[in-house]
Formats: structure tokens, sequence, C-alpha cells
């Protein structure tokens, strides 16, 4: 069976909510030309198609009626996998810090999200309202996902628990939905989360490690040595298990000071234009 064609966990325990498959290096080429032959870099490389499984939902699984008006060559959204990888490790300093329901049940519906931010916004003191926006309005969030094109994608942490909230009900103009899942909120403990999560970094890194080797086997040295793809990994590897590894020594805990967000909403709602 062709490597591209398998969905394989080789490393540790299986994820069951993060699905990814990399393209081919040779599928994942920028740009070429006689000149200068093919040009290629390490998060070209990271180009694949995925997926996010909660139970019977598919996250980012475009709606049949999507594929056949739009010729979409896979079920799946494809893109360079960096961006959303970047935004999973990314949420877990902000997770590392459990939400105050009275706080959540702010924030727990986008229509609530995007009232509150409205109010927000109209305050004058900037640096407030980033310190509102960073710790209450896009806790969680996944960046390059949501607002984009209706889409809403994000984590809340309360108590000892993830609340993963989705909104995926964007249309076209002659109202085809974009994906088969809808919208809802799918929960799992907070050590189940990361497990998950420790399992992705290992996976994704394994698997770029595969790409390295294969392109090393599929570009000339020249093309290699442009890219300069051994230092790129190096240095994002190590960026993204630092990541980790302060959140498993818990060092963001305590990063938010609830109660200050607390004081400056009331403050900014109280004095807004």
């Amino acid at each position: 069976m062709p490597i591209e064609k398998v969905w394989a966990y080789t490393y540790g325990n299986v994820t069951k909510l993060f699905q990814f498959k990399l393209k081919l290096p040779h599928l994942c080429v920028v740009s070429e030309n006689e000149k200068d032959g093919r040009w290629i870099n390490w998060h070209a490389l990271t180009i694949g198609e995925h997926f996010i499984k909660l139970g019977r939902v598919k996250l980012f699984e475009f709606s049949p009626q999507h594929m056949v008006k739009y010729n979409e060559p896979s079920k799946y959204l494809t893109e360079q996998y960096i961006g959303f990888f970047n935004d999973i490790l990314n949420v877990l300093p902000c997770l590392s810090c459990p939400m105050p329901e009275d706080l959540y049940r702010l924030v727990d519906t986008k229509g609530k999200i995007e009232v509150l931010w409205e109010k927000i916004w109209r305050y004058g003191d900037n640096r407030i309202i980033e310190k509102l926006r960073l710790n209450l309005i896009a806790y969680g969030g996944l960046e390059t996902l949501s607002w984009n094109g209706g889409s809403h994608l994000q984590f809340f942490r309360v108590h000892d628990n993830v609340n993963f909230h989705y909104d995926l009900t964007c249309k076209d103009e002659t109202n085809i939905p974009e994906w088969t899942a809808d919208k809802g909120i799918y929960t799992l403990a907070y050590e189940t989360f990361l497990s998950e999560v420790e399992c992705l970094l290992n996976r994704f890194f394994l698997e770029m490690e595969k790409q390295l080797t294969l392109t090393s086997k599929t570009f000339t040295q020249q093309e290699l040595k442009r890219a300069n793809l051994t230092a790129t990994h190096a240095e994002k590897k190590k960026y993204f298990y630092d990541i980790w590894d302060n959140v498993k020594q818990g060092k963001y805990e305590n990063s938010i000071d609830w109660q200050q967000v607390r004081t400056d909403l009331a403050y900014v709602l109280e004095n807004r234009k």
C-alpha cells in the first residue's frame, strides 16, 4: 500500500482526537524552475490532510455537496499542518489556568463572545482591552482557524475538564455547507487532553523526521542545502518541546489573575463609550 494512503500511528499511545497524514515530499515543492531546480522548505513539508475526531463527529471533513461543487481532491482539509499544530501547543499555557465557572458562563457560546467583545472594544484603554481579549475572549482559541469563514473553535478548561466548543456551520452563497460537522461541545478530562497532545507532539516530530529522510533521498544536495531543513527542524522541535516541558512542570499555572480579569471587565463595562 502506498505510504500516502496509510493513516498509521507508530509512536506510543494512539491519539484519538488529532489525526493527520502528510504528503510525500515531492508533492510539497514550493516552486520549480530550470535554473534553480526545486524549492522546498520545512513548513511546506508539513502539508497534509487532517481532521479532529470527536466521537462520531469529524471536524474539517468536507460535506459531500461541497466536495462535488468545488471538486475537492480530498475529503479532509489539506494545508500546512504546522499552523494547526502551533495553535494546539500554544493553547496549553492558558489551559494550565482553569477558567472560573462564572467567567466561563459569559463566553460559553459564540454569540455571547461576540456580544461581550462588542462591549469591551468600545472602551478607550487599549492595554486593558488587550488583556481581556487574551485572557477571556480568545482564551483557548485556535487562532489560525477561529473566525475564519465563520468557523469557531475554542478550548475552555473548567475545573478538571476541557470543553471543546466548535461551530462549523458556515455555508457558501448557495447555502451549501462546507463541513459535515455542525456545532457542539465535546468534553474530556484535562489529563486525557494532555495525553492526546503529548501523543500528537511525539507523532508529529516522528513523522517530520521521516519526511526529512525521504527528502534527502528525493532532492539534490543543492536543493537540500538551500532549504536548511535540519536546522529548522531542530529549532522547531526545541520550541514546541519547551512549551510542553513548561506545562508539565507547572510553569504556566496561576499565570492568569482571574480576579483582575473580573475587576477589569467590570470597570470596562461601566465606563465604555
